[in-house]
């Protein structure tokens, strides 16, 4: 993973969810340059191809999307003129895959997600889920509520599981060279046979953290059989501005509904939640 967010994607649907996500991905860009993509999701049916042939952009509708997308890059190049900001138009059928595919092809760094609504019962019908769309590009993806969109990075949340979090770790490195900032790790209890271990990751990690800068490093434990649950009522509690989790048990809300951990958080919350694999 790179030591700075230097390809920024973000999904774009022309919605309040491009403002929110907008918002967030100038507020980590870093200053000696980067490049940002807008990108555009055009759906259309699988049998389209076939019947109108290579006919992309041709429509009304693709040329007010190409104007729609020219103007945001317009307003964006002006607010960070030392970004360079390209914009594209993908016709897929899938969204999320979509997103996935050009992610990948642009070599991104960070996908950047808007999300104004919450989803409490109906999280599966979600469009773009942030562990699918991980596990589906290799790429973190940070996920926005309207209440976080002008928030700096300044309190961070890293939850700890059985293996020294490394990737976690570097991804911070690229949040250091944007805002200082104080980490929280939060250790789960383990059973008698793993807490000597756990004990030894989280010394390693605190020690890691600690060489790494000069923010600073504490850590709390929480309890509850759901740790997505647990971590997300914490960070409402002491308004966390970012928590990191992977896309394994970290993310899932509800045992029957698979609902990530961004979904449920509200709109008004402050915190951003950076997935990673």
């Amino acid at each position: 993973m790179p030591n700075s967010f230097k390809t920024i994607v973000i999904p774009v649907d022309f919605s309040a969810n491009t403002d929110i996500a907008v918002a967030k991905a100038l507020s980590i860009l870093p200053l000696d340059g980067c490049t940002i993509h807008l990108l555009h999701i055009r759906l259309v049916h699988p049998l389209h191809f076939l019947m109108h042939g290579n006919a992309e952009g041709k429509t009304s509708a693709d040329v007010i999307s190409a104007i729609k997308l020219q103007q945001l890059e317009y307003d964006i190049q002006n607010r960070r003129p030392y970004a360079r900001v390209y914009s594209h138009i993908v016709f897929n059928n899938h969204v999320e895959a979509a997103i996935a595919k050009k992610s990948k092809d642009l070599d991104a760094d960070i996908i950047v997600i808007g999300k104004r609504s919450r989803y409490p019962l109906l999280a599966r019908f979600s469009t773009v889920r942030p562990n699918r769309l991980v596990k589906a590009s290799g790429i973190p993806v940070l996920t926005v509520k309207p209440g976080a969109a002008h928030r700096p990075l300044r309190k961070i949340i890293l939850p700890m599981g059985d293996h020294f979090p490394g990737s976690k770790i570097t991804v911070l490195d690229s949040i250091q060279s944007i805002t200082p900032f104080q980490v929280t790790l939060i250790m789960f209890p383990q059973d008698e046979a793993h807490q000597d271990f756990t004990k030894h990751t989280l010394v390693n990690t605190f020690k890691a953290l600690k060489c790494q800068s000069a923010n600073p490093v504490n850590y709390d434990v929480l309890y509850g059989k759901n740790k997505a649950k647990a971590l997300m009522n914490y960070c409402i509690k002491t308004e966390a501005d970012l928590l990191i989790v992977n896309t394994s048990k970290e993310t899932k809300i509800n045992k029957w509904i698979n609902s990530h951990i961004s979904d449920q958080l509200p709109s008004f919350s402050k915190t951003a939640v950076l997935t990673m694999s």
